[in-house]
């Protein structure tokens, strides 16, 4: 064990380490820049650990700072008990083996590779990038507590709470909420065109499911008339009906996958962008992080959304899209055909404008950085303060 002799000493980090819930390249910049971010603020040395997914190729990643990226090799199939497992104790020992001062876990699968090291690293965060207790093998990995954990970045307060009461967790402890507005492209930054340029259309972008993402609203007869592409993996058993269906739809396209430079040239492109999933299911499904309104905005592309707490909130506070009045399809209607009336009119350049206010301010992606960053130095300071086992005694003793 190592024994630090003042509190500049203890809060200084020289190795930070990042393990993933998924892999990367394809979605979750927020990942790759709250690592870079960190490695840049405190002049460290990074590791991002990634889990290995057979429907995602290995992707090379930038970074501005001294970030290596590792992807843990697997030939099991993704997601199974067996991968979890398996990350879990890789990415352990890859832990293990570099010896990071700090320790950032992502999401459920980043909890269980974190505990699965025997290292002891002066600070562990977790970032709860998915809710913890909705599916009975994440609440089931959390039972082992959060007692090595020293602080807490989460996107959303509300999912947060829920998951610490169910859990039965610790609830005097540091936490940070952060917006989840790393650029798409990490890390390049997204490039608006002006309100009078866009092509006319609506862009939907991510998971794409008929009845979790509602895609079923948006194929309708009565939208026929409004033209709007599809970007992302379609999800279920009848993925190729469903291609089929929206390229069979009038002016709908589906794009397929596209990677993060596509993504962040194709999307400033459009005139909206849809912000659509269904309330159902699971809590998580209502408390949504609200990461597609995010990149819309960031874009300069107004959000067409469902009301959900977070869109409705920034939709009402900002300025910055249509919010629909519930998810049923006549509010899908209702809602698409008076954001399409608007294009080209001074109410429609006001929201673009109000969207790139809001990437100015309040979404600014080092601003985030800022905050995580200020976290983890607020759980050093705490952590010496109340006498951690890295002191030496005497000093303890003398303090």
């Amino acid at each position: 064990m190592t024994l630090f002799t003042s509190k500049e000493a203890f809060g200084r980090v020289r190795r930070i380490a990042v393990v993933s819930d998924s892999a990367l390249g394809f979605g979750s910049p927020d990942i790759l820049g709250l690592c870079d971010g960190l490695c840049e603020h405190f002049g460290a040395e990074g590791l991002l650990i990634q889990p290995d997914d057979l429907n995602r190729p290995l992707v090379e990643l930038r970074f501005r700072s001294n970030v290596q990226s590792l992807r843990v090799y697997s030939l099991l199939p993704t997601y199974t008990r067996s991968w979890r497992w398996s990350y879990f104790q890789q990415a352990g020992k890859a832990l293990d083996k570099f010896k990071p001062d700090l320790v950032i876990a992502v999401g459920p699968n980043g909890y269980g590779g974190a505990m699965a090291m025997h290292w002891k690293p002066k600070c562990m965060v977790y970032y709860m990038l998915e809710m913890a207790s909705i599916e009975e093998l994440y609440a089931r990995l959390h039972e082992y507590g959060n007692k090595r954990f020293d602080a807490y970045i989460v996107p959303d307060i509300e999912r947060q709470a829920i998951d610490f009461g169910n859990l039965g967790w610790k609830k005097d402890v540091l936490i940070e909420p952060i917006l989840l507005t790393a650029p798409i492209d990490y890390p390049d930054p997204l490039t608006p065109l002006p309100w009078n340029e866009r092509n006319g259309k609506m862009i939907y972008f991510g998971h794409i499911h008929p009845e979790e993402t509602l895609v079923d609203n948006l194929l309708s007869s009565e939208l026929d008339d409004y033209p709007m592409e599809f970007f992302g993996r379609i999800g279920g058993s009848e993925r190729a009906a469903i291609a089929n269906r929206i390229a069979s739809t009038p002016n709908k396209v589906y794009r397929g996958l596209a990677t993060p430079p596509e993504l962040a040239e194709t999307l400033p492109q459009f005139s909206y962008s849809l912000v659509t999933w269904k309330p159902v299911g699971h809590i998580g499904r209502y408390h949504l992080p609200a990461t597609k309104l995010y990149h819309s905005v960031l874009a300069g592309v107004p959000v067409i959304a469902v009301p959900n707490p977070l869109n409705t909130y920034y939709i009402r506070r900002l300025g910055v899209g249509i919010l629909m009045d519930t998810w049923n399809r006549r509010a899908f209607n209702d809602a698409i055909a008076k954001a399409m009336a608007m294009v080209g009119t001074d109410a429609y350049r006001e929201m673009v404008d109000n969207c790139r206010k809001a990437s100015e301010t309040l979404f600014r992606w080092d601003q985030q950085v800022a905050r995580a960053a200020a976290l983890v130095e607020k759980a050093l300071v705490k952590k010496w303060e109340r006498g951690s086992p890295f002191r030496k005694p005497a000093e303890t003793e003398a303090s």
